[in-house]
Order: C-alpha cells, then sequence, then structure tokens
C-alpha cells in the first residue's frame, strides 16, 4: 500500500528559450495531489438468449488528469495559483485604508492630502462608522465647496478633510490614494506563463522503504486556482492535463530504483 506522498515538485518546460532565459523549478507545499485516469470502455456485444450481452471488452480512449491543492500561501505560491510570474509594476495606485475622528473644527489634517493630484482625489472616499448625534452610519458625499451634513470637502492647501459641524465627533474609516512600485500579477501587458510543465513526486509505503517515485513528463494546466475554504482553511487549486510526451508511450510512468 501506498500511505502517503512527498517530496513533490514541478518544473516548467519551455522557458529557457524565451527571454526569462531559465526553467522555473517549483517544489510547492501542495495539501493535495490527485492523479485520475479516466478510460471510456470499449465494448464489443451479441445477441444471447435474447438479450444484448458483451462478449469482449477493452479500455478505449484514455484522459488523464493531475488536480494539486495547497493551503499554505506564500507570494510563490500565489504566482504558481495564477501560473503567472509576478512583475514589476511602477505608480500603482493603491487606496490606503486610515481612521480618524473629526475635530471640533470639523476637520482632520492628514500629511497625505496635500500632495494629491486631480485623479487621485477621486479615489478618496468616507465613511462615518456608526450611528450618533451627526445622523446614521454611511458614506459621505465629496463636494467642492463648504460642505453640509453628511459631505466633506478636499482641502489641499491646507492638506486635510474638511466636514459640517454636524459631524464633529465622529470616528470615520476614509481612504487615500497613494503611488507605490509593486511586485504584481495579472497587472502588466508583457509577463511570463508557467505554461508546460513535468511533476516529480515520491509515494511511502511500507512495501516502498525507498518510495516509488510518479512522473508526469508533459501536463498542461486546464484550470487556474479556484479559492475555497474547507473547516476555516482556504484552499487553492488547480487541474492540469497530463499529455503523452513525443516519443513516449504513456501520460504518467513509475519508478522504483533498483541501483
Amino acid at each position: 500500500m501506498l500511505s502517503g506522498a512527498g517530496r513533490i515538485f514541478s518544473v516548467t518546460r519551455g522557458l529557457k528559450d524565451t527571454s526569462l532565459g531559465r526553467e522555473i523549478f517549483f517544489p510547492g507545499l501542495f495539501s493535495d495531489f490527485n492523479f485520475d485516469v479516466n478510460n471510456s470502455p470499449k465494448k464489443a456485444k451479441a445477441w444471447i438468449d435474447g438479450k444484448k450481452r458483451t462478449v469482449s471488452s477493452d479500455s478505449g480512449d484514455e484522459e488523464v488528469e493531475l488536480t494539486v491543492a495547497f493551503e499554505y500561501l506564500d507570494w510563490k505560491h500565489l504566482q504558481y495559483a495564477t501560473q503567472e510570474l509576478a512583475q514589476t509594476s511602477n505608480n500603482v495606485q493603491i487606496p490606503i485604508w486610515k481612521q480618524g475622528f473629526v475635530s471640533s473644527s470639523n476637520d482632520l489634517v492628514d500629511a497625505d492630502i496635500a500632495g494629491l493630484t486631480t485623479e487621485q482625489e477621486e479615489g478618496v472616499f468616507v465613511y462615518v462608522n456608526e450611528r450618533g448625534s451627526w445622523g446614521e452610519a454611511g458614506d459621505l458625499a465629496v463636494v467642492t465647496t463648504t460642505p453640509n451634513a453628511g459631505e466633506f470637502q478636499i482641502d489641499k492647501l491646507n492638506s486635510k478633510l474638511v466636514f459640517n459641524a454636524a459631524e464633529v465627533g465622529a470616528s470615520i474609516t476614509y481612504v487615500i490614494p497613494k503611488p507605490f512600485t509593486t511586485s504584481s500579477i495579472g497587472r502588466e501587458a508583457n509577463y511570463t506563463k508557467f505554461g508546460k510543465q513535468e511533476f516529480w513526486g515520491l509515494g511511502y509505503g511500507p512495501e516502498f522503504p525507498n518510495g516509488v517515485y510518479l512522473h508526469l513528463p508533459d501536463v498542461t494546466v486546464t484550470q487556474l486556482a479556484s479559492f475555497k475554504v474547507d473547516d476555516g482553511v482556504p484552499k487553492w487549486e488547480l487541474k492540469f492535463e497530463c499529455n503523452v510526451p513525443r516519443g513516449g508511450r504513456s501520460a504518467y510512468e513509475y519508478h522504483r530504483v533498483i541501483s
């Protein structure tokens, strides 16, 4: 019997001759590694005693599918989940979450407000966190003139948000966009996909003291990672089609090392 698996990894096949100039080695921390061989049987039938019965059968077309999943997630695992290498992106406008209170002078001072561009001003939003003397919780509308109740103004000259006197004392949540250089997935027009890969894994069991190797020499992703939560633990799952490599006989191989 096989009681478990380990030392599972994938290696890309085809990126060495691209602008990347190398293959990608990924020894992922996989929680699931499901290898399914599906056959469509072929059957020959004949009339026997008034009924059509199978008199000969064989396995027909074969499809081999690999499903892998992982619960552990770091930046490299997230790249593998999307099958895309992260790229450097410049001037990415990220909304920064902030909280504060409307002062007795009807404002909230924030040094980041002074440098906002006209485009960034459109990304400033304010939300009153709870019900109070100012009314119900909810988002405030931005205006360019003196604000009424339920409104706010962006004062870049004095680097602050200005409110109506009705909002004094209110707890607020607000966001202000700021530019960053990031390592990004899904943004840049030029990017590198993992593409064709091969998998190796080692099966463990009492009859295999040194393990038995499973080799999938040619796999291509058919479904990018779906995200699900099982028992409170987030899980990322990908599906691959296992292909017969050129010059090969099967989409999978087993190996037991004897020397």
